[in-house]
């Protein structure tokens, strides 16, 4: 109620309202406030909605993307109803009841079931400017005029993309995508959430223009890496390596460093690759790029004054939060004293697990550890 604004969320990724098919109802909103999980009869809310009923989805308040959530683990569309979705605080699970006998393979019970879905986080819908104004990415073609950081317009040579599942790579945080909230690195820069790959260079103004991959500016509030279960990758390359405008923030187009086989673009697509290649030399950048050192403790101290200034608070958390056992299914919480921890375990105890969170400090913190 902060703006008094009224926004119709059930509507497809460009904003255009639900047709065919029927209504949408079911309404849930995530505690942070940025999805909305619903469901509807509507056809036109994704592409490929031919099944005829009704389905839940996901609107992303962020980045305005629907997301079609009653599916099978690879995507496929489901054969019956699915409905009264309920997502999480956080918006990243979503739990629903359906009919359909293809969400899992060995369903034959014939009764209505409920199935909890992660939500799929796609680089999909990124709005990059051309010399027609903002254009989200998949709709991009070559040919296409974009418009450079020095504001130059320059046609698009490839544009190449891949779906994969981050959880199930080998080097997942190679692979989970990194949101960059918008204002985080200014007024408007990015105007929307903006989520790109771990190692997709930033273009920031530190005493002049140099390339930082994303992931050395993790923080853990403004720019946060996120497990999600699928994601999209685009690229889009110039015939040289420049700066586009990705929700009004300046960011790096493709540069071929080897990995263009990520994108099924080679004869072999190698399925344990990654979005991102290093160049072979700094020189092949448009820009200076550092990967850490002092240009990337400066831009990290700049987005900490920039994120406390927005009401963000950087808190240490207790020395032993969250650390407990399971002992035999039951969880244990050890008795404290200072850095020490003790744990009293029941004499006919047969299977136990050490549980506690973890973090890379870098990525809470101004360490660059």
């Amino acid at each position: 109620l902060g703006t008094g604004t009224t926004t119709r969320v059930s509507t497809d990724s460009t904003g255009a309202q639900a047709t065919g098919g029927g209504g949408s109802t079911g309404a849930s909103i995530s505690a942070d406030g940025t999805r909305v999980a619903f469901q509807s009869t509507a056809t036109n809310l994704v592409a490929g909605d031919t099944n005829n009923t009704t389905d839940a989805f996901v609107k992303d308040l962020s980045t305005g993307t629907t997301t079609r959530v009653s599916t099978d683990s690879t995507g496929a569309q489901v054969g019956s109803s699915s409905n009264t979705p309920s997502i999480s605080g956080d918006g990243t699970r979503v739990a629903f009841q359906s009919n359909a006998t293809n969400i899992v393979t060995g369903d034959t019970n014939g009764f209505t079931d409920v199935f909890l879905a992660d939500v799929a986080c796609y680089v999909t819908g990124t709005r990059i400017r051309t010399e027609h104004g903002e254009v989200a990415v998949e709709d991009l073609r070559v040919g296409d005029r974009v418009l450079t950081g020095a504001g130059q317009h320059r046609p698009i040579r490839w544009i190449g993309s891949r779906a994969l599942a981050p959880r199930r790579h080998p080097r997942p945080g190679q692979a989970q995508p990194v949101r960059i909230r918008a204002g985080a690195l200014g007024e408007n820069k990015p105007a929307r959430d903006l989520r790109v790959s771990p190692g997709h260079a930033l273009c920031l103004d530190l005493l002049g223009e140099v390339l930082v991959p994303a992931i050395a500016l993790v923080n853990g509030s403004t720019i946060v890496q996120e497990d999600v279960e699928h994601v999209t990758y685009w690229h889009v390359e110039l015939d040289g390596h420049d700066i586009l405008l990705a929700e009004g923030l300046p960011a790096e187009s493709y540069l071929d460093c080897g990995n263009r086989g990520f994108f099924g673009a080679g004869a072999v697509v190698d399925l344990a690759s990654s979005p991102d290649a290093g160049a072979a030399t700094t020189a092949d950048y448009c820009r200076p790029f550092h990967r850490d050192g002092p240009v990337v403790a400066a831009a990290r101290a700049r987005l900490r004054s920039r994120a406390e200034a927005a009401g963000w608070t950087l808190r240490q958390p207790e020395t032993w939060a969250g650390v407990h056992l399971e002992v035999d299914g039951a969880r244990l919480l050890p008795e404290t004293r200072g850095l020490s921890a003790c744990f009293v375990l029941p004499a006919d105890a047969r299977e136990i697990w050490l549980c506690a969170p973890t973090s890379v400090p870098a990525q809470i913190s101004d360490s660059a550890d």
